[in-house]
Order: structure tokens, then sequence, then C-alpha cells
């Protein structure tokens, strides 16, 4: 069974970013008619900037609406006892050391969402814009503390009936 931890916030910025340029066409479309329309020195300079600020609008929105439609929508999953984090990284939650949520300025507050900062195994990154982070975080240390109960209880039932414990189940327990 596939469980869906986070969720990307993704749709709120493709949206954004395709006004945006939207509106960088109208600006260099403003420029170009400005420049076209009148031949004086002063417009024609004033049209220039507002095609080179129409086209920096544009290259912008491009850059990001790309980044934002190839992100993936999910997070992290929970498939088979195992997270999927978007960035590849696969571990097990007794694996995640530590979970934190960072913001992301004013629309990531209105919109509920942010950063996370995940420790698995000892090695730190980073999932930007990731919607309900702090459900995010309480998830993960949930996941995490069943796996670590599932495995002190396999260590005590395997303990009681004499059958030695893999080398894979102790350094589970140990973390």
């Amino acid at each position: 069974m596939e469980e869906v931890i986070a969720k990307s916030a993704k749709t709120l910025y493709i949206v954004t970013y395709s006004i945006f340029l939207v509106f960088g066409i109208i600006v260099v479309g403003l420029g170009a008619l400005l420049v076209a329309l009148v031949g004086e020195t002063e417009p024609t300079i004033f049209g220039g900037v507002l095609i080179g600020i129409g086209a920096i609008i544009i290259i912008a929105g491009v850059a990001w609406l790309v980044y934002f439609t190839k992100m993936p929508s999910d997070a992290i999953k929970l498939k088979d006892g195992k997270l999927y984090f978007r960035n590849g990284i696969v571990c097990v939650p007794t694996e995640v050391d530590y979970c934190k949520v960072k913001g992301m300025g004013l629309d990531g507050a209105m919109f509920d969402f942010g950063k996370l900062l995940i420790s698995v195994n000892g090695k730190e990154f980073k999932l930007n814009f990731v919607c309900k982070t702090t459900a995010v975080v309480n998830r993960l240390f949930m996941l995490k503390a069943q796996g670590s109960v599932q495995a002190n209880i396999a260590s005590k039932q395997n303990a009681e009936s004499g059958t030695p414990v893999s080398a894979e189940e102790k350094t589970s327990e140990e973390k």
C-alpha cells in the first residue's frame, strides 16, 4: 500500500508564473508599440526599457515555470515500509534522524507550505515547497516511533524464543 506523506506546492506557482508570462508579453508589447509609434528620443528609450524589463520577466517566468512543472507532485511517499523522497533518497522511517520546518516567506505562510530540513543517516537535505509541513513532520516522527516500537517488540520476541537476531535487526534497534 502506498501513502502520500507530503505533497508539493506546485499548482500555485504554475498558475502564478503563467500569469507573469502574460504580463511580460504585455510589457514587451507596450514597449515595442511605444518605440514604433513615437520617433522621439525619450519615449524610445522608455520603450526600450519596457522591452528589457518585459524580457527579464518572460525569461524568469519560463525558468520558474519549467522548474515547477518538472517537480513531482508528491514530495514524500511511504510504500512497502520505506520512505521515498522527491530527491531520490529511499530509507526506512527509523533511519530519519530529525526533521525540521523552515518557513518560505509570506506566500508560504499564506498558503501553508514551507521547507523541510531532513537528516537521514547523518546526511542532511532540503525539500522546498512542501505543503502542510508541520503535519508532515508529525507524521514522520509517528512513523519513526512506530518503527522503533515494532523493532523493539520483534527483538524481545526473538530473545524469548531463542532465535538469533540478524545484523540488520540489531542496527535498527540501535537507531
